[in-house]
């Protein structure tokens, strides 16, 4: 792949593309004769809303259709670290030309796959206890050895991917791992409760992902030029996205990366085209943890503002995101123990002593990357 990619760049006179630029690639990369009739003629699923009968999604390259994140949405963090079905790494999200690649995150894994530590929960086994302090401990060197192998598995991979074409920033990317690094060098040196723990591993594992992603999309973007017009096999083990436009549709169906096509059906299709056969939509899980906190991080419609909040820098800090009504007498911490989940991070106590109602430094996205 990276023969292919260094052979595509010297010789081709397109100009290099971030991920995102999915809208502009459209237009001067695919074929002249490409058109969603001519890269595939038959949905393989389709279904309808109850709520919207008229509104049909369906999908050229998968047969399950998921439940579509759509509307006016209400952000939270979770108690796990994630948004729950709004998180791009735990349900497929709207397709945004900012984050488009966002739809090639890798989905969970089994047990014996060498990513899986991402997705382990850590136990009170995990833990060593403050002597003093029985709710607060320090995650053991053996639950940190597998995530800190995958901190250099990343940054190995982000110098290879960014020494191929060193000339466009690769903002997205770069955040995205010194995230990860911070994270990883961060968690072994605080002690906080089992809970705060899993916020801090949701966050890495979210950022993980999400530049494993930038960089899979770049590499089946070039892939997919080199087979012009013949569309990729599809990755089912990557998530996803939906989106209504028909040249995304295109896009993403050449990448080999679900999608899934939202109109309404009044519209028509096109000539020859088959919607397929209905199914009903796959849920996202029933159970998600509660919110760590009843603050919204973001309030509006679906697209790129909530999928830019789930990405904000300062997320460190999350984990002080309790009312007051939930911390008891501070004399009481030596009865609690690391199941508890109430206490804040022990390097936060300070600050929660003066301001119990502390929120998250929220730096802003587009400020980050302005930064690199």
């Amino acid at each position: 792949m990276d023969v292919m990619r260094r052979k595509l760049m010297m010789s081709s006179q397109r100009s290099h593309r971030s991920p995102g630029d999915l809208t502009e690639a459209s237009a001067t990369d695919s074929p002249a004769t490409t058109s969603s009739s001519s890269l595939y003629l038959d949905d393989l699923v389709a279904a309808r809303r109850d709520d919207w009968p008229k509104l049909l999604v369906t999908s050229p390259n998968v047969t399950y259709i998921p439940k579509i994140m759509d509307g006016h949405v209400s952000l939270c963090m979770l108690a796990d670290g994630t948004y729950g079905p709004l998180d791009p790494t735990c349900w497929p999200q709207i397709c945004d030309r900012e984050f488009a690649y966002f739809a090639a995150v890798q989905k969970i894994v089994p047990p014996d796959h060498r990513h899986s530590a991402l997705w382990r929960r850590p136990t009170s086994n995990d833990v060593w206890p403050l002597e003093d302090n029985p709710a607060h401990g320090y995650l053991t060197e053996d639950f940190m050895a597998p995530l800190a192998k995958l901190t250099k598995e990343l940054t190995s991979k982000v110098r290879a991917h960014i020494s191929l074409d060193p000339s466009p920033p690769h903002a997205h990317l770069r955040f995205h791992e010194k995230v990860v690094v911070d994270i990883c060098k961060f968690m072994p040196m605080n002690a906080s409760t089992l809970r705060d723990h899993e916020v801090q591993l949701g966050i890495f594992r979210r950022h993980w992902l999400l530049a494993m992603a930038y960089m899979l999309y770049c590499d089946m973007t070039f892939a997919s030029y080199e087979a012009s017009a013949e569309p990729l096999p599809v990755r089912a083990d990557l998530m996803g996205a939906w989106t209504s436009d028909p040249e995304a549709v295109i896009q993403l169906y050449k990448r080999g990366i679900p999608v899934w096509y939202v109109r309404e059906s009044f519209r028509g299709e096109s000539p020859g085209t088959s919607t397929g056969r209905e199914v009903p939509f796959t849920p996202p899980p029933k159970v998600y943890p509660a919110p760590i906190s009843g603050k919204s991080l973001y309030d509006g419609p679906v697209g790129c503002g909530s999928l830019r909040a789930t990405v904000r820098f300062g997320t460190f800090l999350d984990d002080s995101y309790h009312d007051l009504k939930t911390y008891r007498n501070f004399e009481a911490m030596a009865m609690a123990d690391l199941r508890d989940p109430l206490w804040p991070a022990s390097s936060l106590l300070s600050q929660l002593q003066v301001n119990p109602r502390r929120h998250t430094v929220d730096f802003g996205f587009g400020a980050v990357l302005q930064s690199w």
